[in-house]
């Protein structure tokens, strides 16, 4: 595991050239004030919350049913992005920024073996339903201990990587509705 550094002081809002307009906006969605639960940040007030960048790439990876990929693409800068949907459901983004595109899509080839790791799995953290596969990759995922669903979406745009996870509290999204938040990505 590797454990960020801790907090002293509430999160940035910027990180290195991300702001809120590198997140994604998804139709029917809006801001919330991130909590940061997790511990990864102390919030600051607003809806997007600097992360570091190492932990944040090692904590996505660990998503899955293998051990995390030695030598993944370390991202530059990350910043996480929290939302309320249709029945207060919840919803969070992060994008990273990486050095260039291929370490960007690296990162992403990763993350879908990961998830993929999963699928059929008695003892995995989530079941893993494959909805799209490329260019973007689009899931739906149950944790385990949950009844409600989430819709993944994960795209690359230039050397930034971004990971959607909406929860499906108000009923699964349709066609429409997927084809919508992929294109909030872009």
């Amino acid at each position: 595991m590797v454990e960020p550094p801790l907090p002293t002081a509430p999160a940035a809002t910027r990180a290195g050239a991300l702001d809120q307009r590198a997140l994604p906006t998804p139709s029917g969605w809006t801001t919330a004030v991130g909590d940061g639960a997790d511990g990864a940040y102390i919030p600051n007030g607003t809806w997007v919350n600097a992360r570091d960048p190492r932990s944040t790439a090692h904590e996505l990876l660990g998503l899955g049913c293998q051990e995390v990929p030695a030598g993944y693409p370390v991202p530059t800068a990350a910043l996480e992005g929290t939302y309320r949907g249709p029945g207060g459901a919840s919803g969070t983004t992060v994008t990273v920024e990486l050095p260039d595109e291929a370490a960007a899509r690296r990162l992403v080839d990763l993350y879908r073996g990961q998830a993929e790791s999963c699928r059929g799995r008695g003892d995995a953290p989530f079941t893993y339903e494959p909805l799209r596969a490329s260019p973007d990759l689009v899931d739906r995922r149950t944790f385990a201990g949950e009844t409600a669903t989430w819709l993944e979406v994960v795209g690359v745009r230039g050397r930034r990587a971004t990971f959607l996870l909406l929860q499906e509290g108000a009923g699964r999204l349709s066609g429409r509705q997927i084809d919508s938040v992929v294109a909030s990505l872009r």
